[in-house]
């Protein structure tokens, strides 16, 4: 899953959708602390710079299944319907 951004998204619900079927995911100008080391971060959206993060990860099997395997647990670790609504009634907890 390739995901090149200009910025602005906070946590783009497409990428959360391939993190949950544990997809590779490859990103541009759009950092999530959350999921640091479960994605592959790109450097722009230069098209030959997306193009080698592409074949890189195609045929280097091994990391494509480190992402898929890291990018499917950090997605049912933090980003589930039930650990959002978790943190949200923590921070409002705590607020309050």
């Amino acid at each position: 899953f390739v995901l090149p951004s200009e910025g602005g998204e906070g946590l783009p619900c497409a990428l959360l959708e391939a993190m949950s079927i544990g997809m590779p995911c490859m990103i541009s100008n759009c950092k999530i602390p959350a999921a640091k080391n479960a994605i592959f971060y790109l450097k722009n959206n230069n098209p030959d710079t997306i193009s080698r993060a592409i074949i890189s990860v195609y045929t280097n099997k091994k990391l494509s299944r480190s992402l898929e395997q890291k990018s499917k647990r950090a997605f049912y670790e933090k980003f589930t319907f039930e650990k959002l609504t978790e943190n949200y009634i923590r921070l409002y907890k705590r607020i309050a």
